[in-house]
């Protein structure tokens, strides 16, 4: 979040893939099939979207409905 005593406040919010996914109401299964990807392909993006290309980026962000400036694009730690 950013402050300025001469500006609004501004929130910036960002999704990981999954949580858009998730946000949007599609299951792994349904994303899968009209994204035409495997399940594994879809997990590994969740877990790490750094080498996503922009194409798909696209296509998941269209989608899932969420602009693609407010996806984090990387590695999520899982531990």
């Amino acid at each position: 979040m950013v402050a300025d005593k001469n500006k609004n406040v501004t929130c910036t919010s960002f999704y990981t893939i999954k949580m858009a996914r998730l946000a949007s109401g599609y299951s792994e299964l349904i994303a899968c099939n009209i994204l035409g990807m495997s399940m594994n392909e879809l997990k590994h993006i969740e877990e790490d979207s750094s080498d996503l290309t922009i194409a798909r980026a696209q296509q998941m962000s269209s989608l899932y409905e969420v602009s693609i400036d407010s996806i984090y694009f990387g590695k999520i730690n899982i531990n």
